[in-house]
Protein backbone atom coordinates (compact mmCIF):
# COMPACT_ATOMS: atom_id res chain seq x y z
CA UNK A 1 0.00 0.00 0.00
CA UNK A 2 2.67 2.33 1.03
CA UNK A 3 4.80 1.65 -2.66
CA UNK A 4 1.08 2.52 -4.22
CA UNK A 5 0.85 5.84 -2.22
CA UNK A 6 4.69 6.62 -3.20
CA UNK A 7 4.03 5.89 -6.83
CA UNK A 8 0.71 7.69 -7.07
CA UNK A 9 1.81 10.98 -4.91
CA UNK A 10 5.74 11.46 -4.95
CA UNK A 11 5.65 10.75 -9.19
CA UNK A 12 2.80 13.72 -8.96
CA UNK A 13 5.30 16.50 -7.38
CA UNK A 14 5.73 19.76 -9.83
CA UNK A 15 7.70 22.36 -9.35
CA UNK A 16 7.08 24.90 -7.21
CA UNK A 17 6.55 27.60 -10.06
CA UNK A 18 4.44 24.86 -12.62
CA UNK A 19 0.99 25.93 -13.39
CA UNK A 20 -1.03 28.48 -12.26
CA UNK A 21 -4.10 27.92 -10.18
CA UNK A 22 -7.41 29.28 -10.06
CA UNK A 23 -8.36 28.18 -6.56
CA UNK A 24 -7.42 29.86 -3.76
CA UNK A 25 -4.60 29.43 -1.37
CA UNK A 26 -0.74 30.35 -1.53
CA UNK A 27 0.14 31.04 -5.34
CA UNK A 28 3.53 29.14 -6.66
CA UNK A 29 5.30 32.54 -7.02
CA UNK A 30 5.01 33.04 -3.40
CA UNK A 31 7.32 29.52 -2.72
CA UNK A 32 10.75 30.88 -1.96
CA UNK A 33 13.69 28.74 -3.62
CA UNK A 34 15.07 26.05 -1.87
CA UNK A 35 18.24 26.37 -0.48
CA UNK A 36 21.33 23.38 0.41
CA UNK A 37 23.65 24.53 2.77
CA UNK A 38 26.89 22.54 2.49
CA UNK A 39 29.77 23.26 5.38
CA UNK A 40 32.90 23.90 4.40
CA UNK A 41 35.91 23.72 7.07
CA UNK A 42 39.22 25.76 5.55
CA UNK A 43 42.45 24.60 7.53
CA UNK A 44 45.04 26.93 7.95
CA UNK A 45 46.93 25.12 11.04
CA UNK A 46 50.10 24.64 8.33
CA UNK A 47 50.19 28.22 7.88
CA UNK A 48 52.21 29.03 11.38
CA UNK A 49 55.31 26.92 9.82
CA UNK A 50 55.60 29.44 6.82
CA UNK A 51 56.82 32.19 9.44
CA UNK A 52 58.33 30.28 11.60
CA UNK A 53 60.69 28.94 8.37
CA UNK A 54 60.63 32.21 7.14
CA UNK A 55 61.83 34.64 10.46
CA UNK A 56 64.79 33.32 11.96
CA UNK A 57 64.19 32.71 15.82
CA UNK A 58 67.78 34.26 16.30
CA UNK A 59 69.39 37.72 14.19
CA UNK A 60 72.38 38.49 15.45
CA UNK A 61 75.35 40.52 13.34
CA UNK A 62 77.98 38.51 11.70
CA UNK A 63 81.59 38.71 13.05
CA UNK A 64 83.24 40.38 15.77
CA UNK A 65 81.78 44.34 14.90
CA UNK A 66 79.44 45.42 11.77
CA UNK A 67 80.44 48.83 10.76
CA UNK A 68 78.03 51.45 9.81
CA UNK A 69 78.04 55.38 10.10
CA UNK A 70 80.54 55.78 7.44
CA UNK A 71 83.42 53.31 9.22
CA UNK A 72 83.19 55.16 12.35
CA UNK A 73 81.36 53.23 14.57
CA UNK A 74 80.71 49.49 15.24
CA UNK A 75 77.52 47.26 16.33
CA UNK A 76 76.97 44.11 17.44
CA UNK A 77 73.59 42.61 18.28
CA UNK A 78 71.53 39.79 19.17
CA UNK A 79 67.82 39.72 18.76
CA UNK A 80 65.89 36.70 20.39
CA UNK A 81 62.09 35.93 18.69
CA UNK A 82 59.10 34.05 20.71
CA UNK A 83 57.29 31.99 18.54
CA UNK A 84 54.28 33.43 16.26
CA UNK A 85 50.37 33.23 17.37
CA UNK A 86 48.41 33.20 14.65
CA UNK A 87 44.32 33.45 14.75
CA UNK A 88 41.49 34.96 12.93
CA UNK A 89 39.52 37.58 13.82
CA UNK A 90 37.50 40.39 12.16
CA UNK A 91 38.09 38.59 8.62
CA UNK A 92 41.06 38.57 8.94
CA UNK A 93 43.96 36.64 9.92
CA UNK A 94 45.82 38.25 12.89
CA UNK A 95 49.88 37.31 13.02
CA UNK A 96 51.57 38.38 16.65
CA UNK A 97 55.39 38.16 18.35
CA UNK A 98 57.84 39.81 19.91
CA UNK A 99 61.89 39.84 19.86
CA UNK A 100 64.06 40.50 22.76
CA UNK A 101 67.65 42.00 21.72
CA UNK A 102 70.78 43.07 23.26
CA UNK A 103 73.42 45.51 21.59
CA UNK A 104 76.94 47.33 22.10
CA UNK A 105 78.68 50.13 19.89
CA UNK A 106 82.42 50.73 19.60
CA UNK A 107 84.16 54.05 18.41
CA UNK A 108 86.83 53.26 15.38
CA UNK A 109 90.28 55.45 15.50
CA UNK A 110 93.19 54.68 14.83
CA UNK A 111 95.90 55.42 16.77
CA UNK A 112 99.28 57.12 15.45
CA UNK A 113 100.95 54.50 16.70
CA UNK A 114 99.47 51.45 15.45
CA UNK A 115 99.35 50.63 11.56
CA UNK A 116 95.74 49.41 11.67
CA UNK A 117 92.56 50.97 13.53
CA UNK A 118 90.87 49.67 16.51
CA UNK A 119 87.11 49.91 17.59
CA UNK A 120 87.08 49.75 21.31
CA UNK A 121 83.47 49.48 23.10
CA UNK A 122 82.16 52.39 24.94
CA UNK A 123 78.39 51.61 25.28
CA UNK A 124 75.90 49.05 25.41
CA UNK A 125 72.13 48.36 25.94
CA UNK A 126 70.01 45.49 26.85
CA UNK A 127 72.98 43.83 29.18
CA UNK A 128 74.08 42.93 32.43
CA UNK A 129 71.89 45.16 34.94
CA UNK A 130 69.88 46.58 32.08
CA UNK A 131 66.77 44.73 30.72
CA UNK A 132 66.85 43.61 27.09
CA UNK A 133 64.83 45.70 24.83
CA UNK A 134 61.76 44.83 23.00
CA UNK A 135 60.71 44.85 19.58
CA UNK A 136 56.77 44.06 18.83
CA UNK A 137 55.97 42.09 14.97
CA UNK A 138 52.06 42.38 14.24
CA UNK A 139 51.15 41.09 10.82
CA UNK A 140 47.20 41.01 9.12
CA UNK A 141 46.08 39.42 6.15
CA UNK A 142 42.79 40.55 4.92
CA UNK A 143 40.87 37.62 3.58
CA UNK A 144 38.47 37.84 0.58
CA UNK A 145 36.81 36.02 -1.79
CA UNK A 146 37.47 36.54 -5.83
CA UNK A 147 34.54 36.33 -8.45
CA UNK A 148 36.85 33.06 -9.36
CA UNK A 149 36.08 31.23 -6.23
CA UNK A 150 39.62 31.86 -5.06
CA UNK A 151 40.17 32.72 -1.40
CA UNK A 152 42.67 35.86 -1.55
CA UNK A 153 44.80 37.11 0.98
CA UNK A 154 47.11 40.50 1.36
CA UNK A 155 49.58 40.38 4.05
CA UNK A 156 51.34 43.02 5.91
CA UNK A 157 53.25 43.15 8.66
CA UNK A 158 54.18 46.17 11.30
CA UNK A 159 56.95 46.75 14.07
CA UNK A 160 56.26 48.47 16.96
CA UNK A 161 59.42 49.95 19.42
CA UNK A 162 58.01 50.51 23.03
CA UNK A 163 62.22 50.39 23.80
CA UNK A 164 64.56 51.72 21.24
CA UNK A 165 68.50 51.27 21.52
CA UNK A 166 69.89 54.07 21.12
CA UNK A 167 73.93 54.31 21.87
CA UNK A 168 73.51 57.24 23.27
CA UNK A 169 77.54 58.20 23.34
CA UNK A 170 77.66 57.18 19.41
CA UNK A 171 74.32 59.01 18.71
CA UNK A 172 73.35 55.75 16.58
CA UNK A 173 70.05 53.79 16.72
CA UNK A 174 70.76 49.77 16.35
CA UNK A 175 67.25 49.53 16.49
CA UNK A 176 67.04 50.83 12.77
CA UNK A 177 69.48 48.02 11.88
CA UNK A 178 67.96 45.48 13.60
CA UNK A 179 64.72 46.48 11.45
CA UNK A 180 65.99 46.57 8.14
CA UNK A 181 67.13 43.04 8.45
CA UNK A 182 63.59 41.49 9.97
CA UNK A 183 61.57 43.88 7.37
CA UNK A 184 63.23 41.87 4.41
CA UNK A 185 62.17 38.62 6.30
CA UNK A 186 58.69 39.33 7.26
CA UNK A 187 58.33 40.77 3.61
CA UNK A 188 58.90 37.16 2.32
CA UNK A 189 56.42 35.95 4.89
CA UNK A 190 53.85 37.68 3.78
CA UNK A 191 54.34 36.61 -0.12
CA UNK A 192 55.00 33.08 1.11
CA UNK A 193 51.32 33.47 2.63
CA UNK A 194 49.54 35.10 -0.04
CA UNK A 195 50.64 32.46 -2.12
CA UNK A 196 50.10 29.52 -0.06
CA UNK A 197 46.31 30.47 0.72
CA UNK A 198 45.55 31.44 -3.20
CA UNK A 199 47.21 27.53 -4.42
CA UNK A 200 45.37 26.18 -1.81
CA UNK A 201 42.09 27.16 -0.57
CA UNK A 202 40.84 27.01 -4.08
CA UNK A 203 36.85 26.20 -4.05
CA UNK A 204 36.29 26.86 -7.55
CA UNK A 205 37.07 22.93 -7.78
CA UNK A 206 34.56 21.63 -5.25
CA UNK A 207 31.74 24.94 -6.47
CA UNK A 208 32.06 23.01 -9.95
CA UNK A 209 31.38 19.63 -8.54
CA UNK A 210 28.30 20.72 -6.54
CA UNK A 211 26.86 22.77 -9.48
CA UNK A 212 27.42 19.79 -11.72
CA UNK A 213 26.07 17.25 -9.61
CA UNK A 214 23.00 19.55 -8.70
CA UNK A 215 22.17 19.99 -12.63
CA UNK A 216 22.09 16.20 -13.19
CA UNK A 217 18.44 14.55 -13.28
CA UNK A 218 18.67 12.39 -9.62
CA UNK A 219 16.34 8.86 -10.83
CA UNK A 220 13.70 7.61 -8.32
CA UNK A 221 11.95 4.96 -8.80
CA UNK A 222 9.32 3.82 -11.32
CA UNK A 223 10.91 5.88 -14.61
CA UNK A 224 10.77 9.80 -12.16
CA UNK A 225 13.55 11.88 -12.21
CA UNK A 226 14.44 14.55 -9.54
CA UNK A 227 15.62 17.63 -11.36
CA UNK A 228 16.69 20.45 -8.58
CA UNK A 229 17.52 23.02 -11.90
CA UNK A 230 19.85 25.42 -9.37
CA UNK A 231 19.71 28.77 -9.75
CA UNK A 232 22.82 30.15 -7.77
CA UNK A 233 25.46 29.43 -5.99
CA UNK A 234 27.00 31.62 -3.37
CA UNK A 235 29.05 31.72 -0.29
CA UNK A 236 28.49 32.31 3.06
CA UNK A 237 30.77 35.13 5.09
CA UNK A 238 33.97 33.44 6.76
CA UNK A 239 33.59 32.79 10.50
CA UNK A 240 35.31 31.24 13.10
CA UNK A 241 38.27 31.73 15.91
CA UNK A 242 41.77 29.78 15.65
CA UNK A 243 43.04 28.53 12.65
CA UNK A 244 39.88 26.19 11.47
CA UNK A 245 37.93 29.18 9.38
CA UNK A 246 33.92 27.74 8.80
CA UNK A 247 32.12 28.74 5.74
CA UNK A 248 29.23 27.08 3.44
CA UNK A 249 27.98 26.64 0.08
CA UNK A 250 24.86 27.47 -0.34
CA UNK A 251 23.06 26.05 -3.22
CA UNK A 252 19.61 27.76 -4.31
CA UNK A 253 16.98 25.85 -6.75
CA UNK A 254 14.01 25.21 -7.69
CA UNK A 255 13.18 21.24 -7.21
CA UNK A 256 10.71 19.27 -9.57
CA UNK A 257 9.75 15.84 -10.46
CA UNK A 258 9.76 15.11 -14.46
CA UNK A 259 8.24 11.17 -15.19
CA UNK A 260 9.62 9.21 -18.22
CA UNK A 261 12.53 8.92 -19.88
CA UNK A 262 15.93 10.57 -18.42
CA UNK A 263 15.50 14.13 -19.31
CA UNK A 264 17.93 15.92 -21.43
CA UNK A 265 19.08 19.04 -19.10
CA UNK A 266 21.49 21.86 -20.29
CA UNK A 267 23.87 22.22 -17.74
CA UNK A 268 24.59 26.05 -17.05
CA UNK A 269 27.99 27.32 -16.37
CA UNK A 270 29.27 27.92 -13.03
CA UNK A 271 28.50 31.44 -12.10
CA UNK A 272 31.07 34.04 -10.13
CA UNK A 273 31.42 33.89 -6.78
CA UNK A 274 28.52 35.92 -4.37
CA UNK A 275 28.73 36.16 -0.66
CA UNK A 276 25.26 35.85 0.55
CA UNK A 277 23.79 35.45 3.70
CA UNK A 278 24.65 32.10 5.92
CA UNK A 279 21.87 29.42 5.73
CA UNK A 280 22.03 26.46 7.17
CA UNK A 281 21.16 22.90 6.59
CA UNK A 282 18.40 21.97 3.67
CA UNK A 283 15.75 23.33 3.44
CA UNK A 284 12.91 22.48 0.62
CA UNK A 285 9.73 24.16 -0.47
CA UNK A 286 7.46 21.91 -3.33
CA UNK A 287 4.06 21.52 -4.36
CA UNK A 288 2.94 18.12 -4.77
CA UNK A 289 -0.37 16.61 -6.90
CA UNK A 290 -1.82 14.09 -4.94
CA UNK A 291 -4.53 12.31 -7.85
CA UNK A 292 -8.36 11.94 -6.10
CA UNK A 293 -7.27 8.01 -6.86
CA UNK A 294 -4.46 7.83 -4.09
CA UNK A 295 -6.64 9.62 -1.55
CA UNK A 296 -9.74 7.22 -2.51
CA UNK A 297 -7.42 4.41 -1.50
CA UNK A 298 -5.39 6.24 1.10
CA UNK A 299 -8.99 7.19 3.03
CA UNK A 300 -10.29 3.23 2.27
CA UNK A 301 -6.98 2.52 3.99
CA UNK A 302 -9.49 3.84 7.13
CA UNK A 303 -12.20 2.38 6.09
CA UNK A 304 -14.98 0.73 7.54
CA UNK A 305 -15.31 2.85 10.15
CA UNK A 306 -18.51 3.33 12.63
CA UNK A 307 -20.59 6.50 14.49
CA UNK A 308 -23.29 5.94 16.97
CA UNK A 309 -25.34 8.48 18.50
CA UNK A 310 -29.31 8.62 19.53
CA UNK A 311 -29.34 4.77 19.87
CA UNK A 312 -28.85 4.57 15.98
CA UNK A 313 -25.38 3.45 14.49
CA UNK A 314 -24.14 4.12 11.31
CA UNK A 315 -21.25 2.52 9.35
CA UNK A 316 -19.10 3.77 6.50
CA UNK A 317 -17.70 1.30 4.19
CA UNK A 318 -16.17 3.22 1.05
CA UNK A 319 -15.69 6.72 0.10
CA UNK A 320 -14.76 7.83 -3.30
CA UNK A 321 -12.83 11.33 -3.73
CA UNK A 322 -12.89 13.49 -6.44
CA UNK A 323 -13.29 17.49 -6.60
CA UNK A 324 -12.96 21.39 -8.26
CA UNK A 325 -12.86 24.10 -7.87
CA UNK A 326 -11.69 24.88 -5.02
CA UNK A 327 -14.10 21.77 -3.22
CA UNK A 328 -13.78 18.55 -2.27
CA UNK A 329 -16.57 16.05 -2.99
CA UNK A 330 -16.43 12.76 -1.24
CA UNK A 331 -19.20 9.73 -2.83
CA UNK A 332 -19.99 7.84 0.56
CA UNK A 333 -21.28 4.27 0.78
CA UNK A 334 -22.69 3.68 4.47
CA UNK A 335 -24.77 1.16 6.13
CA UNK A 336 -27.68 2.08 8.74
CA UNK A 337 -26.98 -1.28 11.27
CA UNK A 338 -29.46 0.37 13.76
CA UNK A 339 -32.10 3.19 13.96
CA UNK A 340 -34.05 1.78 11.13
CA UNK A 341 -36.85 -0.90 10.84
CA UNK A 342 -34.41 -2.57 8.66
CA UNK A 343 -30.48 -2.66 8.04
CA UNK A 344 -30.19 -0.34 5.27
CA UNK A 345 -27.93 1.04 2.36
CA UNK A 346 -27.35 4.33 1.80
CA UNK A 347 -25.12 6.74 -0.68
CA UNK A 348 -24.15 10.28 0.41
CA UNK A 349 -22.66 12.93 -1.24
CA UNK A 350 -20.22 15.05 0.89
CA UNK A 351 -18.29 18.62 -0.14
CA UNK A 352 -16.36 20.66 1.47
CA UNK A 353 -13.38 22.98 1.00
CA UNK A 354 -10.32 21.32 1.69
CA UNK A 355 -7.71 22.38 5.19
CA UNK A 356 -4.43 21.25 6.66
CA UNK A 357 -4.98 21.16 10.47
CA UNK A 358 -1.86 21.55 12.10
CA UNK A 359 -2.50 20.27 15.35
CA UNK A 360 -4.06 16.98 14.57
CA UNK A 361 -1.86 16.96 11.37
CA UNK A 362 -5.10 15.82 9.08
CA UNK A 363 -7.08 16.71 6.31
CA UNK A 364 -10.14 18.38 7.17
CA UNK A 365 -13.43 19.81 5.01
CA UNK A 366 -14.33 23.27 6.32
CA UNK A 367 -18.10 23.67 5.32
CA UNK A 368 -18.75 20.05 5.17
CA UNK A 369 -22.46 19.62 3.49
CA UNK A 370 -23.88 16.21 2.15
CA UNK A 371 -26.91 14.98 0.39
CA UNK A 372 -28.36 11.45 0.45
CA UNK A 373 -28.40 9.75 -2.68
CA UNK A 374 -32.19 8.18 -2.28
CA UNK A 375 -35.67 8.56 -3.19
CA UNK A 376 -36.99 6.22 0.18
CA UNK A 377 -39.13 8.41 2.08
CA UNK A 378 -37.62 6.37 5.17
CA UNK A 379 -34.29 7.69 4.00
CA UNK A 380 -35.33 11.48 3.98
CA UNK A 381 -37.18 10.88 7.01
CA UNK A 382 -34.43 9.71 8.81
CA UNK A 383 -31.77 12.01 7.22
CA UNK A 384 -34.35 14.92 8.80
CA UNK A 385 -33.92 13.68 12.35
CA UNK A 386 -30.36 12.70 12.42
CA UNK A 387 -28.65 15.05 10.32
CA UNK A 388 -26.63 17.12 12.33
CA UNK A 389 -25.09 14.36 14.23
CA UNK A 390 -24.71 12.19 10.84
CA UNK A 391 -22.85 15.46 9.68
CA UNK A 392 -20.85 15.56 13.10
CA UNK A 393 -19.74 12.28 12.03
CA UNK A 394 -19.34 11.88 8.87
CA UNK A 395 -16.79 15.47 9.46
CA UNK A 396 -14.62 13.26 11.59
CA UNK A 397 -14.80 10.04 9.46
CA UNK A 398 -13.53 12.06 6.52
CA UNK A 399 -10.49 13.07 7.57
CA UNK A 400 -7.60 11.56 6.24
CA UNK A 401 -4.24 11.28 8.05
CA UNK A 402 -1.45 12.23 6.25
CA UNK A 403 1.71 12.21 8.46
CA UNK A 404 2.36 8.85 6.71
CA UNK A 405 1.89 10.25 3.24
CA UNK A 406 4.76 12.67 4.24
CA UNK A 407 6.97 9.81 5.84
CA UNK A 408 6.89 8.81 2.21
CA UNK A 409 7.98 11.67 1.65
CA UNK A 410 10.90 12.11 3.73
CA UNK A 411 12.14 8.56 2.96
CA UNK A 412 12.02 9.72 -0.46
CA UNK A 413 13.83 12.91 -0.22
CA UNK A 414 16.70 11.59 2.14
CA UNK A 415 17.28 8.68 -0.49
CA UNK A 416 17.14 11.13 -3.83
CA UNK A 417 19.59 13.58 -1.87
CA UNK A 418 22.10 10.85 -0.89
CA UNK A 419 22.86 10.40 -4.56
CA UNK A 420 23.61 13.76 -5.00
CA UNK A 421 27.66 12.88 -5.60
CA UNK A 422 29.72 15.60 -3.77
CA UNK A 423 33.20 16.73 -3.95
CA UNK A 424 36.12 14.50 -1.99
CA UNK A 425 33.76 11.15 -2.95
CA UNK A 426 31.50 12.07 -0.77
CA UNK A 427 27.15 11.43 -0.66
CA UNK A 428 25.30 14.22 0.29
CA UNK A 429 23.72 13.38 4.29
CA UNK A 430 20.75 15.39 5.44
CA UNK A 431 18.40 13.81 7.79
CA UNK A 432 14.84 15.85 7.21
CA UNK A 433 13.54 16.01 10.78
CA UNK A 434 10.11 18.32 9.48
CA UNK A 435 7.81 18.51 6.79
CA UNK A 436 5.34 20.46 7.00
CA UNK A 437 2.22 21.22 4.78
CA UNK A 438 1.49 24.57 4.33
CA UNK A 439 -1.76 24.64 2.06
CA UNK A 440 -4.01 22.50 0.50
CA UNK A 441 -6.11 22.96 -2.58
CA UNK A 442 -8.13 21.01 -5.10
CA UNK A 443 -7.65 20.82 -8.91
CA UNK A 444 -9.72 18.98 -11.53
CA UNK A 445 -7.84 16.22 -11.00
CA UNK A 446 -6.83 15.65 -7.43
CA UNK A 447 -5.09 17.89 -4.29
CA UNK A 448 -2.72 20.21 -4.38
CA UNK A 449 -0.54 20.25 -1.26
CA UNK A 450 1.48 23.19 -0.89
CA UNK A 451 4.51 21.68 1.95
CA UNK A 452 8.19 22.39 3.36
CA UNK A 453 11.07 20.09 4.57
CA UNK A 454 14.08 21.00 6.42
CA UNK A 455 16.93 19.07 7.87
CA UNK A 456 20.23 19.05 8.79
CA UNK A 457 23.09 18.65 6.67
CA UNK A 458 25.48 15.87 8.27
CA UNK A 459 27.86 16.19 5.88
CA UNK A 460 31.24 18.61 5.90
CA UNK A 461 34.24 19.49 3.29
CA UNK A 462 37.28 20.80 4.24
CA UNK A 463 40.11 22.73 2.09
CA UNK A 464 43.42 22.64 3.71
CA UNK A 465 47.17 23.90 3.23
CA UNK A 466 49.81 20.94 3.25
CA UNK A 467 52.50 21.64 5.75
CA UNK A 468 56.40 22.27 4.41
CA UNK A 469 57.98 19.65 3.19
Amino acid sequence: MRKGLLLGTWLHLTPAGAGAMAEPGITAAALPLSSLSVPLTLDLTTLPEVLEHTVPSLIETPGAWTLVAEGRVGIRYRAWRAPFSLSFQEESLRASTQMEYEAEGCFRRKPWFFESATCAEVTRCGREDEPRRRLHIAGSSRLAWTPEWHLAARTAFQLGHPQRCRLTFLDYDVTSHIEQVLSGRLALAAAELDARIAAHLDARGVAEQLWRAASVPIPLQSSAWLLLSPKELRVSPLRGSGLALSTSLVLLFQPSVVLGPRPTVASAPLPPLKVGPPTEGLHLNLEARIPFEEATRLLGEQLPRRCAFQGLEVEIRKAQVSGGKGLARFKVSAHILSGLPTPTDVTLWLRGRPRYDPPTRTLVLDGLDYTPESSEALVKQFDLLVRPQLSTCLRQQVRSQVEGLFNVYRRSLEAAFEQLALPQATSLRAPLKDIRPLDITTTEGGFRVVFEASGEVVTKLTLSIPGSE
